[in-house]
């Protein structure tokens, strides 16, 4: 047997979506053997990885899935924008009372909206970065524009920037 190979006694689990793999600890192994079951169910198959590859797969999964998260929260942000100037549109040329402006508020502050947060993680304002690479011509959109298309307090996302963390654009 390989003495790098780490063989599961006590499992750790690390959750990865639908999929959970365990392993034991890694402390002076290069190798970790995992076996793999989804959801519980019995065992699907088992693999040896490398610790230092591992690592970088789990880097890249969770890059990849916090990527498609902060996709999806600035869709949806944006869609909150569009209906937000609709109803302003619709109010500045008297299509609609004031009555009717401040009762779709009233009723819906889902669909008109973006509830902002501090950043609980600096990593994904380098994230974000690369969202905004792929969509928008450097200095496109202005800082305060990013704070509300992904949910982030706009003093917050300026401490990040303080702090040597960059976004393309101001």
């Amino acid at each position: 047997m390989n003495s790098d190979l780490v063989i599961i006694d006590e499992p750790q689990s690390f959750y990865l979506g639908e999929i959970t793999a365990s392993a034991p600890e890694t402390t002076g192994s290069s190798a970790i053997e995992f076996k793999i079951s989804v959801n519980n169910m019995q065992e699907i198959f088992a693999f040896t990885v490398n610790v230092s590859e591992f690592k970088e797969i789990i880097r890249f999964t969770y890059y990849k899935s916090r990527k498609n998260e902060l996709q999806i929260l600035a869709i949806k942000n944006l869609i909150k924008i569009s209906n937000s100037l609709q109803l302003n549109l619709q109010f500045s040329e008297k299509t609609i009372s004031d009555q009717e402006f401040e009762e779709a508020l009233e009723k819906n502050p889902e669909h008109y909206i973006v509830d902002v947060r501090p950043i609980e993680d600096e990593g994904d304002v380098i994230i974000i970065g690369d969202i905004l690479q792929e969509v928008a011509p450097v200095g496109e959109l202005e800082s305060d524009q990013v704070a509300n298309i992904f949910s982030i307090e706009h003093d917050s996302l300026l401490k990040v920037f303080q702090h040597g963390k960059m976004l393309p654009g101001r």
